[in-house]
């Protein structure tokens, strides 16, 4: 105005002049200036979220509740981009400033039950994350054949993997079988009887079976096999492979014995 001793102050109060007579200072106000917060929930080129704040002012930290859901994740903060700490929200705001979400990966435990003796050797790892793992496959000892991890003691949820997106503790049972070989008992042509096959354990001897069959006019020696290997009864079997066997015969000799009337 045109009063001199009004004096409008706009940059507060250090350069004014020494006052000689009483002075009325009124206050000139300019508009703050504004700065835009934007938050991103990962490195997309499309904020999730934008605030306004005034210049030295705060910005206020966006919660979690208000992006959307990461399963399998932890939220570790908000970083500016390539910060290694997350941004201090008590300091003021000078200038735009973008916020990226940090999410870290959770872990969960897989419990196996490998069915075996102490000898058996796993190699999985014993945590996965949300994006699943790979199985791979025990190792017992040569008698036995790993048949599968399953997610069930009853061996009907069969895993090649722990799939992607599993956000829970997982047990895996697995299942072996014996290997074994078939022995196969038969009569042949001429032989009278019926044995069920048997098995032989992989790398154990098998012990050959008494004479089982009988024939008129004859009594059973021994076996034979279908290669025309031959076998003496109560002989070990050890080799890793199916056999099926034959009975071998001897006549009966009879005595005549003639008497005189």
């Amino acid at each position: 105005g045109d009063d001199p001793s009004i004096l409008y102050v706009e940059n507060g109060l250090d350069n004014l002049p020494i006052a000689k007579e009483n002075m009325t200072l009124v206050a000139a106000w300019t508009t703050a200036p504004v700065f835009t917060v934007r938050f991103y929930e990962d490195e997309t080129s499309t904020a999730s979220y934008v605030s306004s704040v005034y210049e030295n002012e705060h910005a206020t930290k966006l919660t979690v509740d208000k992006m959307n859901p990461h399963p399998g994740y932890t939220f570790e903060g908000w970083f500016e981009r390539d910060a290694e700490k997350s941004f201090d929200f008590e300091q003021v705001i000078t200038s735009d400033v973008d916020l990226f979400a940090k999410w870290t990966k959770d872990s969960y435990t897989v419990n196996y039950v490998l069915n075996c003796s102490d000898e058996c050797t796993n190699s999985n790892a014993d945590e996965f994350t949300v994006d699943g793992m790979p199985l791979s496959n025990p190792e017992w000892d040569e008698k036995h054949r790993f048949l599968g991890w399953y997610a069930d003691a009853e061996f009907k949820d069969k895993k090649t993997s722990i799939p992607s997106g599993l956000t829970d503790g997982i047990t895996l049972y697995a299942e072996w079988e014996t290997i074994t070989y078939d022995i196969t008992y038969r009569a042949g042509a001429y032989g009278t009887g019926l044995i069920a096959a048997e098995k032989k354990i992989h790398n154990e001897a098998y012990t050959l079976r008494d004479a089982s069959y009988t024939r008129k006019g004859y009594e059973q020696s021994g076996w034979v096999s279908e290669e025309g290997l031959t076998y003496d009864f109560g002989d070990e079997y050890s080799a890793n492979a199916p056999l099926i066997i034959y009975p071998t015969w001897e006549i009966i000799p009879y005595t005549i014995s003639y008497t005189c009337s």
